[in-house]
């Protein structure tokens, strides 16, 4: 089990993985994440959030006063959902709790409020997984969440297998694609798809499925919602794209062609307060162990550390003006084409961000969906920019401890 999570905790000191390893395991899931298969679990998933926000409410359009939500819930549920669909092809279904689930986004920040002390004291991660989680509730609430979190992997895992034998026993039986069913029908090496090798990679599809797209969603819709500006032109944009919600989900394919909305977009990407999708605060790092690496006339030798700070392009001043400003307009018409150069919130190449186009997809339809005209009209609630300007470092950015989160009225 601590193998599992040094596997996820990226930055433990010491820890890396061989390069033929992740090379195999890397090549195996980019299979899974193509821009094609990005689109069916989204068009799904994406329907119900706008259905399962005011539902849950226990409202209708026609008889609605006032409601109140905690969006950044219902964000943090519906990512949760759409990677549980993706990875294991099933929905968790924390849409569909009362309140989107409160307890899965607090036991997530307990997870992030974890990770610094988890990063510099590695053996801390095997007394944790000696506890039980009712006595680390009592204990450490936080460091419960954390290994709550594992759990929803494993028990996710242990299902596709069970899946698996059956749809083997009896063909009959509907064969449900997901990443992991995909995994362990293929001919990979045994070991590529054991146990403790699968719940690994459901941690890590949970942590970075999650975590990076709610808090996303949730800085791209308060600025919007803070700029009465922002949000009347991305509501004009996108009338009519989306005239025909919800018998017609707007595809990706079609909203990423608006430029106003490309520009929310890529603002939340990009220009929210030097943090992107991957939110580190620090130098991502690759090591060629065996062979020199030639950059133009510089050659860098083996086993040379080498880093980007992806926030230093993105908020490079001379290419992006004033880059701690959230202004979608930026890139909409002619703007420096430097923009494109330095707009690296997923990396680049091959080594991008495995999940990008899935990530895309939920961010693109979730955004159209929440800010369609004839949609429901919504304004901040005791929610201000310090509640969501990420400052601590997590591996991904973290609010301020006593965030009051996103709250919103809906009328």
């Amino acid at each position: 089990m601590v193998e599992e999570l040094k596997s996820w905790i990226v930055y433990l000191p010491g820890n890396r993985i061989s390069k033929k390893v992740d090379g195999i395991q890397f090549k195996l899931f980019c299979l899974t994440h193509t821009k094609a298969d990005a689109l069916p679990p989204s068009h799904v998933v994406l329907d119900a959030l706008d259905v399962s926000t005011m539902s849950s409410a226990s409202a209708s359009k026609e008889n609605l006063i006032t409601i109140l939500i905690a969006l950044d819930h219902a964000f943090f549920a519906f990512a949760a959902d759409l990677v549980g669909q993706f990875t294991c092809g099933e929905l968790p279904q924390l849409l569909n709790e009362p309140d989107f689930s409160p307890q899965w986004n607090k036991s997530v920040q307990g997870l992030l409020r974890m990770v610094p002390v988890l990063r510099h004291f590695g053996w801390a991660l095997q007394l944790l997984m000696l506890v039980p989680v009712s006595l680390l509730k009592a204990l450490h609430p936080e460091a419960a969440g954390f290994k709550m979190y594992t759990l929803v992997g494993e028990e996710r895992v242990d299902k596709v297998k069970s899946e698996i034998t059956k749809e083997t026993k009896d063909s009959n039986v509907e064969q449900k694609q997901s990443v992991f069913h995909h995994i362990l029908k293929s001919d990979l090496h045994p070991s590529e798809k054991g146990p403790a090798r699968l719940k690994s990679e459901a941690l890590a599809f949970f942590g970075a499925g999650t975590i990076t797209t709610a808090t996303t969603l949730g800085l791209i819709t308060y600025y919007v919602l803070a700029d009465s500006r922002i949000e009347k032109r991305l509501r004009e944009e996108l009338k009519d794209v989306t005239a025909a919600f919800p018998e017609e989900v707007p595809l990706w394919a079609d909203l990423e062609k608006l430029p106003y909305l490309q520009g929310c977009i890529k603002e939340g990407l990009q220009s929210v307060w030097e943090i992107n999708l991957g939110r580190f605060f620090r130098r991502n790092v690759r090591i060629a162990p065996d062979v020199e690496l030639q950059y133009k006339e510089w050659t860098i030798s083996k086993n040379t550390t080498v880093g980007i700070s992806i926030s230093s392009m993105h908020m490079d001043p001379e290419v992006c003006p004033e880059p701690y400003k959230f202004k979608p307009d930026r890139w909409v018409g002619d703007y420096n084409p430097l923009m494109n150069r330095n707009f690296v919130p997923f990396s680049r190449g091959s080594r991008n961000c495995l999940g990008m186009n899935l990530a895309l997809a939920e961010l693109y339809v979730c955004i159209a969906v929440l800010f369609r005209p004839g949609g429901y009209e919504m304004s901040l609630v005791g929610t201000d920019e310090s509640d969501m300007v990420l400052v601590h470092d997590s591996e991904v950015g973290v609010p301020k401890r006593d965030s009051k989160g996103l709250n919103v009225r809906v009328d």
